[in-house]
């Protein structure tokens, strides 16, 4: 680790660095399979010392959310234990994480049609949620892109009974299966809410030769009636439906970065030489160093939106 952080220490573009590093501590802590969460701290720390607490902020967010929702979780299982021994329990083992938006990489999301089983679930939580004191004035926005599950499947003609390691989206398709022998791209598309990427490339992951699930006939997918496999415990690949680290993104943060520099700069110099303003700006710049073209530039934004104005007396 101490290599790395030495190696980083070196990077000119060290922001998209700690974009993909951000993106993949997302995925390993929400698919809970990071292996030390005191170790993920230590090599935030190490980021914080090199680059400052402004660039380390979200990600430490995203940490203290997690504990947060650890807390969460136990309160709803208890409320629902409650429940349940008044005949009011959950149709299936049901668990949730509640993030706070800005912390966290933005993922494609669809309005989901989900099993009535998980709908079920979800209108419990946002009723357990909505009661609590200090919950009254958030709104729940339900992200399905990093969910999982465990489908336990028969396959007719076979003993087994298998558990089936999926994502949600991945369950949902699945679940239409249930009261559909044969179902389009397009008719998957619909009954999930799903773009065509979306919904071609979970569908195709269930096609795989080691998991071989799903396959097409006719133009049309089914379940393969004839799936056997050696392990009753079968983890299915979860597509990546886009990339880990944007240019576009890179791009307007670099943009949002510099306008924050450069005002911080003038309200504190009030007036300064546009050469000059480059090097402060330069030297303020922690995590890339933004060539002149992106300075002039941002310089000319800010003041067409009037944070700030030229010298009458020194148009250069």
């Amino acid at each position: 680790m101490e290599r790395v952080v030495k190696l980083f220490a070196h990077l000119t573009d060290k922001d998209i660095f700690i974009q993909s590093f951000k993106n993949y501590l997302a995925r390993r802590l929400l698919s809970e399979k990071s292996e030390s969460i005191d170790y993920e701290r230590s090599i935030v720390t190490k980021l914080k010392i090199n680059c400052g607490r402004q660039v380390t902020d979200s990600i430490e967010g995203m940490m203290n959310d997690l504990e947060l929702a650890k807390d969460q979780a136990k309160a709803y299982r208890e409320h629902r234990q409650k429940a349940g021994e008044q005949g009011g329990e959950d149709p299936i083992e049901f668990d949730i994480k509640i993030l706070t938006t800005s912390y966290w990489p933005s993922y494609k999301s669809f309005e989901l049609s989900v099993p009535q089983e998980i709908k079920t679930c979800m209108d419990n939580f946002q009723t357990f949620y909505k009661n609590q004191q200090n919950n009254h004035h958030r709104e729940l926005k339900w992200n399905f892109a990093m969910g999982n599950a465990v489908v336990h499947c028969k396959i007719p003609n076979n003993d087994k009974l298998y558990q089936f390691v999926v994502s949600t989206y991945q369950l949902c398709i699945l679940y239409l299966f249930n009261y559909n022998t044969e179902l389009t791209l397009e008719e998957i598309r619909e009954h999930m809410g799903f773009d065509e990427e979306t919904a071609k490339k979970n569908i195709q992951s269930m096609m795989q030769s080691k998991a071989r699930l799903v396959i097409m006939q006719d133009g049309k997918y089914k379940v393969n009636m004839q799936y056997s496999n050696k392990h009753t415990r079968i983890t299915f690949p979860v597509p990546v439906l886009e990339e880990l680290v944007k240019r576009e993104r890179v791009t307007q943060d670099r943009s949002n970065a510099v306008d924050a520099a450069l005002v911080r700069i003038m309200k504190s110099r009030k007036k300064l030489g546009i050469n000059q303003l480059k090097v402060e700006v330069i030297t303020l710049m922690q995590t890339f160093k933004p060539d002149d073209a992106l300075i002039k530039k941002r310089i000319e934004n800010l003041i067409e939106r009037e944070y700030l104005e030229r010298d009458k007396t020194d148009q250069s």
